[in-house]
């Protein structure tokens, strides 16, 4: 009886042993696996011995389209000795996680497996689950586009984010969000080459965003900036690149007049003639100078009379709506008055701008002072560059009265202007 025991004890032993050997052969439940690693690489580790077993492997995720990838290929699984009791699983080609998911469309970041054995002594079977985690590793280093131009608008503000410098960067890396770059900072490099450096004036931080730090200014220049940047991906591998930084001009300021520096007062937009009540045709005596004024943002100037002191002497004069030529085309031998006073509105054109599809057009204000004399009788006098037909009773007084009245009228009409847009902002001129 003793010895059946012994026996039936010793079966039990043997049997739960055996069975042992195929219920916990694998220590890990989680492998990492680096997709640079090669062929041959072992992952997992079965040692059953001295029980004799067969191996199986069976990846559990269906991911991959199987149209496309085979999945299984890329392991194998084999015993190591002849008596079976010693087995591998290997990696039989690389994980190339970039090649996956150029085929796929798939990141890959780990692969499911179910481990079967099977004990040839004890016919038992036994599964085991296990996680094999791709860890992805940065082999290529990030590239830069060819010929970068970032154009920014001359009236940016400080502190405007310009640009993002990922924008401009590949990398063949695929990270384990395949929407996001493999880039990890950036920084700013000293510019030694041709042209303005644009070192203090647009600054990537370390997220990669080009921020303005000073302002810019077309009309003053520089019209354009380098910057020589670097980025690093998250491997640390880098590219630089020297970037264009191109300053595009706005409708920002409104016409200035042109002064003649042979003469003295001119540029402030009030100018007189003398005229005989039948003078007729183009004004060509104006004082200081020919009034005339251009746009700073290389807009086409325009010229239109506006109003005038009396209001009816407007129907005596017509202006070139190109050139100012201020002509009097009915004389003002019917009028009773010394003095006419014209306001001028000189307008730009908006320019076609890059940053702005539709632009408000400015514009300036000028006065024209003509000093009427009843007498016929006149004299010529020359007055700087100009040569002026002047009343024989008129004085150089009505010269200074003239223009200083029509200073008064011109900023009466300014702030009166800039209250009413203030109050009926829609009325604001515009194209």
């Amino acid at each position: 009886m003793i010895g059946w025991a012994i026996k039936l004890l010793y079966i039990v032993c043997w049997f739960h042993a055996a069975l042992q050997m195929c219920q916990e052969p694998i220590p890990a439940n989680e492998v990492e696996v680096l997709e640079t690693y090669q062929a041959g690489h072992i992952i997992f580790v079965m040692d059953t011995s001295p029980s004799k077993t067969v191996w199986s492997l069976v990846l559990l995720d269906s991911q991959m389209p199987a149209s496309k990838f085979s999945l299984p290929s890329y392991f194998q699984i084999s015993s190591v000795n002849s008596s079976n009791t010693y087995w591998q699983v290997r990696l039989n080609q690389t994980i190339d996680v970039e090649n996956i998911f150029h085929l796929t469309g798939v990141v890959i970041h780990s692969i499911d497996v179910k481990l079967s054995c099977f004990d040839t002594a004890t016919q038992q079977y036994a599964n085991y689950s296990r996680f094999i985690k791709v860890k992805h590793v940065s082999e290529f280093p990030p590239r830069f586009e060819p010929n970068i131009k970032v154009h920014i608008a001359e009236n940016a503000n400080i502190g405007q984010q310009l640009a993002d410098l990922k924008m401009y960067v590949s990398d063949a890396d695929v990270t384990e969000n395949s929407e996001q770059k493999d880039i990890h900072k950036c920084r700013q490099n000293q510019y030694t080459g041709q042209g303005a450096s644009g070192h203090n004036i647009i600054v990537p931080n370390g997220d990669c965003l080009i921020l303005l730090e000073v302002p810019v200014d077309y009309e003053r220049g520089p019209r354009q900036y380098y910057i020589n940047v670097t980025v690093q991906d998250n491997g640390g591998l880098e590219a630089t690149a020297i970037i264009q930084i191109i300053i595009d001009n706005e409708d920002d300021g409104p016409p200035v007049f042109v002064c003649d520096h042979s003469c003295t007062g001119c540029g402030n937009g009030h100018y007189a003639a003398f005229i005989t009540s039948l003078t007729t045709g183009i004004i060509r005596n104006m004082l200081p100078n020919k009034m005339s004024a251009v746009d700073p943002d290389q807009g086409v100037v325009q010229y239109t009379i506006i109003s005038s002191t009396p209001v009816e002497s407007t129907s005596h004069v017509t202006i070139n709506y190109t050139t100012g030529e201020f002509n009097i085309v009915i004389p003002f031998s019917d009028v009773t008055i010394s003095t006419a006073i014209f306001f001028i509105e000189i307008r730009n054109e908006p320019v076609s701008l890059q940053s702005n599809m539709f632009k408000t057009s400015q514009f300036s204000v000028a006065t024209i002072a003509l000093i009427i004399s009843p007498h016929e009788t006149v004299i010529r006098k020359k007055l700087g560059s100009y040569e002026a037909s002047i009343p024989e009773a008129t004085t150089s007084l009505f010269i200074v009265m003239a223009v200083f009245l029509s200073a008064l009228i011109a900023s009466a009409l300014a702030f009166t202007g800039f209250l009413l847009q203030l109050k009926h902002p829609q009325k604001i001129f515009s194209e």
